[in-house]
Parts: structure tokens; sequence; C-alpha cells
């Protein structure tokens, strides 16, 4: 149902297993760690830890980003 969006990839700290099997088949992929955003990215972080926007802004706040 998102195919026009392109790809949907999904991080969270607290996932689980079962919601990573859960969101395999619907075509997301599920990330670990730390990554740039290379090209136009909408990020949703709603209430996260401190540490997951500090690592964020660390990773992405570049002129070039």
């Amino acid at each position: 149902m998102f195919s026009w969006i392109g790809e949907v990839k999904v991080f969270d700290t607290m996932i689980s297993q079962a919601e990573s099997r859960l969101l395999t088949p619907l075509g997301c992929s599920v990330l670990t760690g730390r990554r740039q955003a290379l090209r136009p990215t909408m990020f949703f972080m709603p209430l996260c830890d401190v540490e997951l926007y500090e690592n964020h802004l660390e990773e992405n706040w570049r002129h070039d980003l």
C-alpha cells in the first residue's frame, strides 16, 4: 500500500522479534544501529529517548546532508 513512498525502514530500540517478523512481509526493512540519510527522508520519532535524537542528529546534521 505504500509503494508510492519508496522504501519503508523501521528502527526501534525496543522492537521485538515478533514485530520484526510481522514488518518484513509488509515490505519494511528493520534496521539496527546508526544510519545516515543520504536522500530526502521522513523521520517519525515520537516520544524517543533523548539519546536517539542525539544519535540521529550526530549522523545527519551536516551541511552536505
